[in-house]
Order: structure tokens, then sequence, then C-alpha cells
């Protein structure tokens, strides 16, 4: 289903910074990606070849120059939508002039 127009308004609720790092505890350091636009210093992305789909865009993420700043989301988060939760996989915030927009 293919919805347009969709608007989302702010709410009340709010997501405490532990939601990032709650499921990643037991996977390896030596695993992740040392970033520098990323929310954390650390990207923990899924799959298990080194340079996955995932990592390479994580890499690609971090080495453009219009990106801000980048989140891997956990699992755990969704965006309640008027047909279902959307559970996006990224959060990203572009320059655009001297305004930063999010994408996810």
């Amino acid at each position: 289903m293919i919805v347009e127009h969709i608007s989302y308004d702010q709410i009340e609720g709010e997501y405490d910074s532990t939601i990032f790092t709650a499921e990643k505890t037991s996977t390896s350091i030596d695993k992740a990606f040392k970033a520098t636009k990323h929310i954390q210093d650390y990207v923990f992305t899924d799959g298990y070849a080194e340079k996955s789909v995932e990592r390479r865009f994580a890499e690609d993420l971090d080495h453009a120059e219009e990106v801000c700043v980048y989140a891997k989301l956990p699992k755990g988060f969704h965006i309640p939508t008027p047909v279902g939760n959307y559970s996006p996989d990224w959060a990203i915030a572009f320059y655009e002039g001297t305004v930063k927009h999010i994408y996810l």
C-alpha cells in the first residue's frame, strides 16, 4: 500500500539514548566500523560478511560530504503510521543550506 502526504506531529514522548546500545552488548567491538559522523564512535551493522551491504552503506554515509550525522536505529525502534508501525534501519541528517533535514 502506498500512502501519500503523510505528516507526523511531534509528541510528548521521547526515547532515552540507551535504545542505541541495549541490544549491542553481546557484539564484539572488532566487528564494528569506526565512524566519525555516527551518533556513537562505532557502528554495529547487520550481516555476517566483513564488507556486508549495510557495512558499505555506513562507510559511504561516513564519507559523504552532504551527511551531517547518522544513526543505525535499534530493532525495537518504530514510528506509528496510519497503516502500521514503520521500523526504519537508519536516521540520516543531511546538510541542505543552513537547515538540517532528517530522513528515516
